[in-house]
């Protein structure tokens, strides 16, 4: 990358943008507040860009729009050319600095675009991409403003990428899904994953599942799960499971899925809690199983309102023991309890009304007929909520026909009538 700005910028760009790991990230935001503290007006702007949400570091948008106005005042070509990307900012940021001002300061920073400095590659990438060219140039025509946005956006930010700054990428892939250019989106993305991004080598290993391209998806997954990324854990653990692209392992599915649930996450300590209560690969244990559920329902301190699905899921499972008493005493009220949230996180405001299970909130329908033949038979033998043929007739009925087996054996005993068209238990 060429030099363009004092040493300490230069690094503090190195270390936020060219490299992943979040310390050194911080010794970068570091450096750029001890440039700016100096008067530096470009190490400013380059301190507010780490506050939109890098490499780890905590997001503060109004910290950053504050920097950049310090930037801009200062006169930095960088800062002012970054507020013009902001609707919030560009006007008033127009009006103040004038025209000239502006095209100006994009001269500026396309020099050192074209000197082959990627962070300016990237602000004038992101000029084009959001607009803000059209306030730095005179056209005659507005037609030929309109049509140089898409082809300047891709010419900067490809070569911003090429250069190692896979920030670039965010942007670049909106132009690329939004063209149809699917082919040269992914090859981005392996770009990306190439240089070391955890987030593109995750989108890219996911892509290749969702592709059913298993052994290259697997590739990726490893890569993470060496950097130390447990939820690559789970995804090899999966793959090692079902031999998915891979030689099917019991045992190494079983390691990758006991190392990632050590670690707090909660896919691996669900899927554990599964195959125990199942007796799948380990010896069944029903006081592992529960103890498995029980770790992953537990809600995440920063997880704000967000809801979690696997947290979700591990209640329902974790209900289902309680109601059996599996590996735990057992506890009719709360498990139909349990089971109920879970009912009503999968099919919000429906409740029994609910129809087709391709509505579940659940990844796995496994998990979802599981949940309609606890509250099925929760309602036939009153075990934490009275008896209610009804009720137990109508889960029975969906699970018969999806072909589970024991329902279909129980639904020779229900019949549906009347003008409610109710379910009846017969003898």
């Amino acid at each position: 990358m060429s030099e363009y700005f004092s040493g300490n910028v230069e690094e503090g760009i190195r270390l936020v943008w060219m490299q992943f790991d979040k310390e050194k990230a911080l010794e970068g935001r570091r450096l750029l507040l001890e440039a700016a503290k100096e008067g530096d007006k470009d190490a400013y702007c380059f301190l507010a860009r780490t506050y939109f949400g890098v490499n780890g570091l905590e997001e503060d948008r109004d910290t950053a729009f504050e920097l950049l106005q310090k930037s801009r005042e200062l006169g930095s070509a960088c800062g002012l050319l970054t507020m013009l990307q902001f609707e919030k900012l560009a006007k008033k940021t127009f009006k103040i600095a004038g025209r000239e001002a502006c095209m100006q300061a994009a001269k500026e920073v396309r020099e050192k675009a074209e000197g082959g400095h990627v962070f300016c590659q990237y602000i004038m990438g992101l000029c084009y991409f959001w607009g803000g060219y059209l306030l730095t140039e005179s056209f005659q025509d507005p037609d030929d403003a309109l049509d140089e946005r898409i082809p300047g956006a891709l010419f900067w930010l490809e070569k911003a990428l090429k250069g190692g700054l896979t920030l670039a990428l965010v942007n670049l892939s909106d132009l690329y899904s939004s063209l149809g250019e699917e082919k040269k989106l992914e090859e981005a993305m392996k770009l990306a994953a190439e240089k070391g991004d955890p987030f593109w080598q995750e989108l890219l290993a996911d892509r290749l599942f969702e592709e059913e391209r298993y052994k290259e998806a697997f590739r990726w997954y490893e890569r993470l799960a060496e950097a130390g990324d447990i939820k690559a854990l789970y995804d090899m653990g999966f793959q090692y499971e079902h031999g998915m692209g891979i030689e099917a392992s019991p045992e190494k599915a079983l390691a990758a899925y006991e190392v990632g649930a050590k670690q707090g996450m909660q896919a691996c300590q669900l899927r554990l809690g599964k195959l125990n209560l199942w007796g799948k690969f380990v010896p069944k244990d029903e006081a592992q199983a529960y103890h498995w559920f029980s770790q992953a329902a537990e809600e995440e301190e920063d997880g704000g309102d967000e809801t979690n699905p696997i947290c979700e899921l591990a209640k329902m499972w974790k209900g289902h023991c309680l109601l059996y008493g599996l590996g735990v005493k057992k506890d009719e009220d709360g498990g139909t309890d349990l089971l109920y949230a879970a009912l009503d996180y999968n099919f919000p405001g429906k409740g029994e009304d609910q129809e087709m299970l391709e509505e579940s909130q659940f990844d796995w329908k496994e998990d979802v007929l599981q949940l309609f033949w606890d509250l099925g038979d929760a309602y036939e033998n009153g075990l934490g909520v009275p008896v209610k043929e009804h009720n137990a007739g109508y889960y029975f009925s969906i699970l018969a026909e999806e072909g589970w087996p024991e329902a279909i054996e129980k639904m020779k005993h229900y019949r549906q009538g009347g003008l409610l068209k109710r379910w009846k238990r017969i003898k």
